[in-house]
């Protein structure tokens, strides 16, 4: 959803990337290298969307960084990121009860909101106020929230 639509903003142009892909994708097919992209900068850039400055935060600094990471992409997985779509059959997914905990700072809330509306029954929203997508990995108040929410809703549901 996210590579589909070019969120968080429109940084990039999806007809000039799926050409640039299919490029690729014939020069690999003709033998030459596979094109592997740093999936983060190595220098944090000023001006980033939230989102992007979080992942940054999290991914590319101890708090998150795995020294086994390679931190590659391979560039023309990118195609498949734009094709997929979270949310296509998550109705499918009743009548199994279904839990959004939704941090209501993280700039991926509209895709919280999104599932939920799609979503059968049964099915519940719960918010975490002030939290952010990345801080909901580890900030250990919003965790703990989420946590207790997950046991509670499971505890009843299952």
């Amino acid at each position: 959803m996210t590579a589909r639509e070019g969120w968080p903003s429109p940084q990039y142009d999806r007809t000039n990337v799926l050409a640039e892909i299919g490029k690729q994708r014939t020069s690999e097919a003709r033998g030459q290298t596979i094109r592997r992209d740093p999936s983060f900068l190595k220098e944090k850039p000023r001006n980033l969307p939230q989102i992007i400055e979080e992942s940054y935060d999290y991914y590319r600094t101890p708090r998150a960084q795995h020294p086994a990471s390679r931190n590659v992409f391979i560039f023309t997985d990118f195609a498949r990121l734009m094709d997929f779509n979270y949310y296509s059959q998550i109705e499918r997914i009743a009548p199994r009860p279904l839990l959004f905990v939704v941090a209501t700072e993280a700039a991926t809330v509209f895709m919280s909101k999104a599932g939920y509306e799609k979503a059968a029954q049964p099915k519940e929203s719960f918010e975490i106020q002030g939290a952010t997508h990345h801080r909901l990995y580890d900030d250990e108040a919003g965790v703990r929230k989420a946590v207790a929410k997950l046991e509670e809703f499971f505890g009843r549901s299952l």
